[in-house]
């Protein structure tokens, strides 16, 4: 009978001294890494488990510093992050609060006024920090991980006093020579040389030209820029792609200048979203669509191909990106067919993969025709229908924040397998596959 009073006053103690180690354990999200991305600004990824809570920012001056709490968080890494050679990240310091906390500190050269996102990832988080510092284009696709060796200062930082006395143990030359103070040349190479992947996105229709229209007055051209408005937040969020959009608000474009915006922007890839409208309600799921010069893969691709050159025409727009020359047509036909369309439809079975794991397709493998935004002769190109807007339960999912970022992101996953094998030389993508 003693020992029963002691037994229970044991499993007490033991409860009372593991339970909060229990809890903590249970609870504290982990912050994976941390990186600073040389894109046309200075900005930071955290990467954070996917349960992690809201992240609060402020900054304070003298000195300059910008303060990142992160709630109930731990850190896995304490390697140091090498300094920035544009000299604008003096430092970063982090630290465990008493509340369980861990909190990020920047020390900074000069005041700053970030914006931030957090975007979801597969099987993470991550809180995308853009700091605003201009970003020279010789830095531009630049990745500066803890870990990584030093990097010579550039530009301004180079020149700097600080920055040669800091500088001249370890590279004596790096602040005096243009070759070495022109470029990240001791950076890690399968980053340093590389330029990002720029992915073209074309939300569909727009301004006065609505698309079509779902039996419960959803309007295409709202739900597509909702969708590539996520999926350009989900590729930014992807070292070494660098998205852009045709149409960032309800403005119409006429077709043929579309591709030509992609170009403008020296584009890699081109994506165009739509929503599929047939007469009948029965039809349901994703398509994706690559040019054919030949004719149509289907009646469907046929009528959609159609509708696209009529809503143009209806529109005021221009139905084609100019007619090609009868005496360049073979040499044009022959490009695409050897190499641009090949393209085309293997990136759009990837991406066709993808959209397949979250829901019913349409049709498993890629249709082609003659849609006039894809016909860019050197651009792969697809057109992804993301459902059938003339489905009323499909209308219904396309208004839905879930099933958007759902589509948004196997997109991404599609294109980021595809990019992985056939992203053109000089690329971040190519240099990583150099490296395997």
């Amino acid at each position: 009978m003693s020992l029963m009073p002691k037994a229970h006053r044991l499993i007490r103690w033991l409860v009372c001294l593991w339970l909060p180690v229990l809890v903590l354990s249970t609870t504290a999200a982990e912050l994976h890494g941390y990186r600073l991305v040389y894109q046309d600004t200075l900005r930071m990824h955290v990467d954070l488990d996917l349960d992690s809570g809201k992240p609060s920012l402020f900054t304070l001056e003298n000195p300059h510093r910008l303060v990142i709490d992160l709630p109930d968080t731990v850190a896995s890494t304490r390697a140091p992050l090498p300094p920035d050679p544009l000299g604008h990240v003096l430092a970063l310091r982090e630290g465990r609060q008493a509340d369980g906390r861990l909190r990020l500190v920047l020390e900074l050269d000069r005041a700053v006024v970030p914006t931030y996102r957090v975007v979801e990832r597969q099987r993470e988080r991550r809180l995308v920090i853009d700091l605003t510092f201009p970003v020279p284009e010789a830095l531009s696709g630049f990745v500066l991980a803890p870990g990584d060796a030093p990097v010579p200062p550039y530009g301004d930082a180079a020149r700097s006093p600080s920055a040669s006395a800091s500088t001249s143990e370890s590279a004596p030359d790096a602040a005096t020579e243009p070759a070495a103070a022109s470029r990240p040349a001791t950076a890690p190479q399968r980053r340093s040389a590389a330029r990002d992947v720029i992915v073209a996105i074309d939300p569909g229709h727009g301004g006065r030209d609505s698309g079509a229209r779902g039996r419960h007055g959803v309007l295409e051209k709202d739900v597509v820029l909702q969708i590539a408005t996520r999926l350009y937040h989900v590729l930014d969020a992807i070292d070494g792609v660098r998205p852009m959009m045709t149409r960032v608000d309800d403005t119409y474009l006429g077709l043929g200048q579309r591709p030509q915006l992609a170009r403008e922007a020296g584009a890699d890839v081109f994506v165009s979203i739509h929503a599929d409208a047939v007469a009948r309600l029965g039809p349901a799921g994703s398509s994706v669509y690559a040019l054919s010069l030949d004719g149509a893969s289907s009646t469907m691709a046929a009528w959609l191909a159609r509708s696209e050159k009529e809503n143009a025409r209806i529109h005021g727009g221009d139905v084609e990106l100019g007619e090609i020359d009868p005496s360049l047509r073979e040499t044009v036909l022959d490009l695409i067919q050897d190499h641009t369309l090949e393209g085309s439809i293997g990136l759009g079975n990837a991406v066709l993969a993808e959209l397949e794991q979250i829901g019913p397709v349409h049709k498993r493998e890629v249709e082609q025709a003659g849609f006039a935004v894809l016909k860019s002769p050197d651009i792969p190109s697809i057109l992804v229908e993301t459902a059938f807007i003339s489905n009323p339960d499909e209308e219904r999912k396309l208004q839905k924040p879930n099933f958007q970022q759902g589509l948004a992101e196997a997109i991404a996953r599609g294109l980021e397998d595809w990019l992985s094998q056939h992203a053109p030389e000089g690329t971040t993508f190519a240099s990583r596959r150099g490296a395997q």
